[in-house]
């Protein structure tokens, strides 16, 4: 759904049983300005609805409009919505990803765009990495892995 809203937006997705939140990365095509390109797109894992839980209440928590610190214009609020999500759904990507939750990073727009862009480089190597077979590829992708993360651990 979220191709078909133009603005951005967390969408709640839910039914009887589980609920997710729908965020997505939105820019105007370049061809056309009337219509929009998704870049890149965040589906969370599933809460019950009837059940309390402790991850969709730090979910929800993290993206409370208090909580929120930059509220220079709608796209770095926006952006900065979506890099939480992000991190709590990616939690497994980067041991210290959560830290960044509480680092004042969140007043710089580019602080948080560069977090998020090696975050989601160092989530599409690891993918790629468990996908290799030659053990020459596995060593340049585990260089790529230290060298990203030590990038992370400047920040």
């Amino acid at each position: 759904y979220q191709e078909i809203i133009k603005s951005p937006c967390v969408i709640k997705l839910h039914d009887a049983n589980n609920e997710a939140y729908s965020f997505a990365l939105k820019r105007l095509n370049q061809n056309d300005e009337t219509q929009i390109v998704v870049t890149d797109k965040l589906v969370t894992a599933l809460y019950p609805t009837t059940l309390p839980s402790a991850d969709k209440n730090t979910l929800l928590r993290e993206l409370g409009y208090e909580n929120i610190k930059n509220h220079d214009n709608k796209g770095a609020f926006y952006f900065e919505t979506f890099l939480r999500a992000y991190i709590l759904s990616n939690d497994k990507v980067y041991a210290g990803s959560k830290s960044f939750l509480s680092k004042p990073i969140w007043y710089s727009y580019s602080k948080v765009k560069n977090v998020y862009l090696l975050l989601s480089t160092l989530a599409g190597i690891k993918d790629k990495v468990q996908k290799t077979i030659s053990n020459s590829e596995k060593m340049k992708l585990n260089q790529d892995i230290r060298q990203i993360i030590s990038e992370l651990e400047k920040i």
